[in-house]
């Protein structure tokens, strides 16, 4: 069993960062960021087994990958679709390490926007006490007309990258 440490209150970093912090996230004025950084399994990032998995099985379809900014081009639009397909099937099946995720839905933020495609935050919270989810839907409708009264007793996940279904 995992034992933690009270934090240390005398110091000058909890007066200047964590107790304004602390007095923030009651007063829901902070907004929690996640990035794709978060996802690992095995001890790997998330990303980096898909990056792997896809120059396997998918190099023929992909004309260029952007190490940098992490973004895929495609020859055509058929290469586009299945790699898609490829990306989403992964995140679906994908198991990764729960337990942050699970600290994180137990933090009492009242927004929290995750970077990361598939559903793990939204999965980490509690049966009975699941956050609000939302995602953006460049085609179609958006969830916002569904998205009234969150706050810090029904959290609001958003995730601007959504799979493809």
């Amino acid at each position: 069993m995992k034992t933690s440490t009270a934090p240390d209150l005398s110091t000058p970093e909890w007066d200047k960062v964590f107790k304004p912090l602390l007095f923030d996230m009651g007063r829901q004025k902070c907004v929690l960021l996640l990035g794709p950084e978060l996802a690992h399994s095995g001890g790997r990032l998330l990303r980096e087994q898909l990056r792997a998995q896809l120059d396997q099985q998918h190099k023929e379809d992909i004309a260029h990958f952007h190490e940098r900014d992490n973004l895929f081009l495609f020859h055509n639009k058929a290469a586009k679709s299945e790699v898609q397909r490829a990306v989403s099937l992964f995140y679906e099946e994908a198991k990764p390490d729960s337990e942050v995720y699970q600290k994180i839905a137990s933090l009492p933020f009242a927004l929290t926007v995750s970077t990361t495609p598939g559903h793990f935050l939204y999965q980490a919270y509690p049966k009975g006490a699941r956050a609000q989810f939302a995602f953006f839907n460049h085609i179609g409708q958006n969830d916002e007309d569904e998205l009234d009264g969150w706050g810090a007793r029904s959290p609001l996940a958003v995730q601007p990258v959504r799979l493809v279904p």
